[in-house]
């Protein structure tokens, strides 16, 4: 009995590990979002439904071309004229942070 409870313990203390916060979202461009608090000032957070994910993203046009995404890869200026990546950057979202 006594080796049960220590092994529930033990086990139950390691499922709060701290998470590495280095690959936290920096709230920058292309980063996933859920709303706009997670996203800075010059970002909008957009759900991109064709892809099925939202990122922060920025407004486009023909004198205002996309920044690469975070896989190299250009992002697109999509009929909303707002820049779409292929996928959002390989960040965590901490929400309310």
């Amino acid at each position: 009995m006594r080796t049960a409870m220590l092994l529930l313990f033990l086990v139950g203390a390691c499922a709060g590990d701290e998470v590495d916060p280095s690959n936290d979202c920096a709230k920058v461009l292309y980063d996933s979002c859920a709303t706009e608090h997670d996203c800075t000032t010059d970002a909008s957070c957009r759900f991109f439904s064709d892809a099925d994910f939202a990122a922060c993203t920025q407004s486009c046009d023909a004198n205002t071309p996309c920044p690469d995404g975070p896989d190299g890869m250009p992002a697109t200026c999509n009929a909303q004229s707002v820049c779409q990546p292929v996928a959002p950057n390989g960040c965590r979202l901490v929400p309310g942070a």
